[in-house]
């Protein structure tokens, strides 16, 4: 492998990285918010982790489910339909207490 395509995947790589941190970092945030009942902050953050989840990250054991705590959690602070979401309560329940 030449110098470039090394380059390249170091840079894909530690983009990866980073990109997990701030889905971690941005995940807990829009928590808190929801939990102050800070909903136009939260909207806000939506709005990060979609950009953010629009690019390559590391995927961890947990990163699934809590981006679909934040899915659900964003239904039902646009008020959408909540009786079509099948999401485990156990999930919420643990990282809501993280």
């Amino acid at each position: 492998m030449d110098m470039a395509a090394k380059e390249n995947v170091n840079s894909l790589q530690t983009e990866s990285v980073v990109n997990r941190w701030l889905l971690d970092y941005y995940l807990f945030l829009a928590l808190e918010f929801f939990r102050k009942e800070q909903y136009e902050d939260c909207c806000a953050i939506t709005n990060v982790l979609d950009s953010v989840l629009a690019r390559p990250y590391e995927p961890t054991d947990l990163m699934s489910q809590k981006i679909q705590v934040w899915q659900f959690l964003s239904r039902i602070n646009e008020g959408e339909k909540l009786g079509e979401i099948n999401i485990n309560p156990f999930i919420i329940t643990h990282l809501l207490s993280v």
